[in-house]
């Protein structure tokens, strides 16, 4: 429990310091088993997950409000993590954060493309088959809201909340996490070719032969990823890019 604890808490750090997660909002969870979660909560006051990753406790699927770990809350948007954890069995690990390039991309009706070739391949997993867009940008607070997200999503393991950030899901936290650092890269390089004008698009050959249908490659890879993020957020230097709303 304490390793699964530790990699929620990772997951929140990296995803923090590469930029995906603004101030003390997003959160991450896992599942631990018997309709339990180990979720990212916070404190009253807190300088965000930069800083506060550790604060992650084990709750309901429900998520009841009164079981926060003490001296910390549950997020508000618990029920995207419970909702979807119930909704699909084969999904151990949810994350959910505000990434700018994922914002801009769903306000202004920018459709994710293949304009990435060799540079990324792992990205182009993303707009194979398009994500999902839940139309609204208030809050996912209530249970029911949840299951219209988990609905919306079935089949799906990338979503844009539309005004509001992304959610991904996965076998792991750490694929999970990896599948929003990707969906927040193709996202970004989307936006870039849009406002460049670009009407590029690898040609489907391509896009056949990057895309890796070896899952035990597509782990492996992802692993690197996610080994090169928790350096990354080891030494903190902060979140990067050279467009402040495309990182």
């Amino acid at each position: 429990m304490d390793e699964l604890a530790g990699q929620v808490a990772l997951a929140s750090r990296i995803l923090a310091t590469a930029g995906l997660a603004r101030e003390a909002t997003g959160h991450v969870s896992a599942r631990t088993g018997d309709g339990r979660t180990l979720l990212r909560c916070r404190y009253d006051s807190e300088p965000g997950l930069r800083f506060t990753a550790r604060s992650v406790g084990e709750v309901d699927f429900d998520a009841d409000p009164s079981q926060a770990p003490d001296g910390m809350r549950l997020p508000i948007e618990r029920h995207i993590h419970g909702q979807l954890l119930l909704a699909r069995p084969e999904v151990n690990a949810v994350v959910h954060v505000h990434p700018w390039s994922p914002w801009f991309v769903g306000i202004a009706g920018i459709p994710l493309a293949p304009v990435l070739g060799a540079f990324d391949p792992g990205a182009l997993s993303c707009v194979v088959t398009p994500p999902p867009i839940y139309p609204r940008s208030w809050l996912i607070n209530s249970p029911r809201r949840g299951a219209e997200l988990a609905s919306l999503m079935a089949g799906h393991d990338y979503c844009l909340l539309q005004g509001h950030g992304i959610v991904t899901v996965g076998a792991t936290v750490e694929q999970a996490t990896v599948r929003a650092l990707r969906l927040n890269t193709i996202a970004m390089a989307s936006a870039m070719a849009h406002l460049a004008g670009s009407s590029y698009r690898i040609g489907d050959d391509e896009l056949a032969e990057l895309v890796s249908t070896d899952t035990a490659a597509t782990a492996a890879a992802e692993h690197e990823v996610w080994l090169h993020y928790a350096e990354f957020a080891a030494h903190d230097p902060g979140p990067t890019g050279f467009l402040p709303f495309l990182y």
